[in-house]
């Protein structure tokens, strides 16, 4: 199957077009991608640094100018790029030259490959099964057919290999940076997909049951700095393990769904009420 891609200007867009049989992907979505790749490793080096199954993870990034750095950089692509207007910030990380082939590409861009990657075959999937529109259904097959392409779910690929985590890796940004974005907006609902959260979480259980399994780990790293940038930093516990840590934020933020969904309505009826005699 030959399907075209069509590098566009403005907002952040990833969307298969059935009538023109092309996929579109916007330069503001490539920018907020590799930002947030670059922010998941940062991070998630130092997560990995520290913890081993059973152990407690501890980040403090107070001192840590890397990592602080990265987190500017994420910060600007959610408030910056939404207009589609890329000005990168010279004084932080970026793309560089030797990015231009995959033998010299920097661990960031790598990881930003197999983000991007996975955004295509999400895409792409609409068009191998033949969905002429977006449902939380067709989205949810997408998701699903995209990862398993991905990291050749075959068995191809062993989920301890290198090969597969980094893969794995792209698919958590992939979907982390959706849930990086609507968590800085405070909106998770759609009527044609899914809660993003739901996505990442449910696509991770289908791949890697196992819930020390690195991809976990970058996933509760990732929504850990997302919450707490946004002025929703959890409560410190201590989890069994990544994946229960993932479980807990999905929990806090599917709360916070209910509580910006509850009053939003209330806003809506509001004028209905004060309309009568």
């Amino acid at each position: 199957m030959h399907i075209p891609i069509r590098v566009t200007n403005g907002p952040f867009r990833a969307c298969y077009d059935s009538s023109r049989k092309e996929i579109r992907c916007s330069r503001s979505l490539l920018a907020l991608l590799w930002a947030n790749a670059h922010l998941a490793l940062s991070i998630y080096e130092r997560v990995y640094e520290q913890t081993r199954p059973g152990a407690r993870c501890v980040l403090n990034l107070d001192d840590d100018s890397a990592a602080n750095d990265a987190l500017e950089l994420v910060h600007w692509a959610f408030t910056s790029l939404e207009s589609g207007t890329i000005d990168w910030p010279p004084h932080l990380p970026g793309p560089s030259t030797s990015d231009r082939t995959i033998a010299t590409a920097s661990r960031t861009t790598r990881l930003f490959i197999y983000a991007l990657a996975f955004v295509l075959h999400h895409e792409l999937a609409h068009a191998r099964l033949h969905h002429d529109r977006s449902t939380v259904e067709t989205e949810q097959d997408a998701d699903r057919t995209a990862s398993r392409r991905i990291l050749g779910w075959s068995g191809a690929l062993d989920d301890a290999s290198p090969r597969f985590i980094l893969r794995a890796h792209g698919v958590v940004v992939g979907l982390g940076t959706i849930c990086g974005r609507q968590i800085a907006r405070g909106a998770f609902r759609s009527p044609s997909h899914p809660r993003s959260f739901d996505r990442l979480y449910h696509t991770l259980d289908d791949l890697v049951p196992y819930p020390h399994h690195p991809a976990w780990r970058m996933a509760a790293a990732l929504l850990h700095v997302y919450l707490t940038m946004a002025g929703l930093e959890p409560n410190p516990t201590v989890y069994a393990h990544a994946k229960d840590c993932v479980n807990a934020y999905c929990d806090l933020m599917a709360a916070l769904d209910e509580r910006t969904t509850t009053s939003s309505s209330r806003r809506r009826r509001q004028p209905q009420a004060c309309a009568a005699p």
